[in-house]
């Protein structure tokens, strides 16, 4: 993503970003935004029009999970960015519509309190044999978000990536 946004770290062609960190004096106190346009592939992140999360993730039970959320970027510029393929990671539904929204809220209540917090979101995968949506996508076994309020405190949120949560 640009400048103003948050910064993505990947393994690879095919792999989703490993994790997504974003400091919060870029999280605008609005907090939400609307998408406008649906993700897109990402020059030179892929070779593969067609990114393999894009067909891979649709029925399969999993969201496409923002590492960093669009409410969180400073901009209408950068939140823009921030739907690309580049910026997903396959989360199951569930908790991508509960137990992580809360998360996501809550650190930006966080940010318009203190004005001040730092996150770094990211995925674990199983390193013995991570599973595989549709054999094409490395499925995280487990997301996670660690918050920093600077002289406040820290964080760390560690959820499975499976239904119930």
């Amino acid at each position: 993503m640009g400048d103003d946004g948050a910064r993505l770290r990947r393994r690879g062609v095919r792999a989703p970003p490993t994790h997504a960190a974003l400091p919060s004096r870029l999280i605008p106190p609005a907090g939400d935004a609307c998408r406008r346009r649906p993700f897109a592939a990402r020059r030179g992140v892929t070779d593969d029009p067609g990114h393999p999360i894009a067909p891979a993730a649709r029925g399969s039970g999993f969201d496409r999970g923002d590492m960093s959320p669009s409410g969180d970027m400073p901009s209408p510029e950068a939140r823009e960015e921030s739907f690309t393929l580049a910026n997903i990671v396959p989360q199951d539904r569930d908790l991508n519509e509960h137990l992580w929204a809360g998360i996501e809220g809550a650190v930006r209540g966080l940010a318009r309190r203190y004005g001040a917090v730092y996150v770094v979101t990211g995925q674990v995968f199983d390193r013995a044999a991570p599973l595989r949506l549709h054999d094409r996508v490395a499925l995280p076994s487990a997301i996670y978000k660690a918050v920093l309020v600077p002289g406040v405190g820290a964080a760390a949120y560690l959820a499975p990536n499976a239904p119930g949560h």
